[in-house]
């Protein structure tokens, strides 16, 4: 059986918030917060439709690494790259995001 704590209990808010101020969480909230801007910014920038055909599947360093549906919405998306970056960089002041990798991906998609 492993030892037990001892001392007393301390509040939840109090433990997340020394949580949240660790490096390595930071860096994922960042990374968050970039990756719904993106999202956002596809949206904006491209509409609803073209933007549903296209997602974040990760980063490579300063890139971030689209997911699209098929080769034209790859290209759609790629027509658009600087003003969906300008459009992230207008969301998210720390967005170290500075060019798109656009991959086509269709398995990341249920069959319609």
């Amino acid at each position: 059986m492993p030892p037990r704590r001892s001392g007393a209990l301390r509040p939840l808010a109090e433990w997340l918030a020394e949580l949240g101020e660790r490096p390595d969480m930071r860096y994922g909230r960042r990374r968050l917060e970039t990756t719904q801007a993106i999202e956002a910014a596809l949206k904006a920038v491209l509409g609803n439709d073209a933007a549903a055909r296209c997602r974040p599947a990760g980063y490579a360093g300063r890139a971030a690494i689209l997911a699209c549906r098929s080769n034209a919405s790859a290209q759609i998306v790629g027509m658009h790259v600087p003003q969906i970056l300008d459009e992230v960089k207008r969301r998210v002041a720390h967005a170290d995001v500075r060019e798109l990798r656009l991959t086509v991906a269709p398995e990341r998609w249920a069959a319609e």
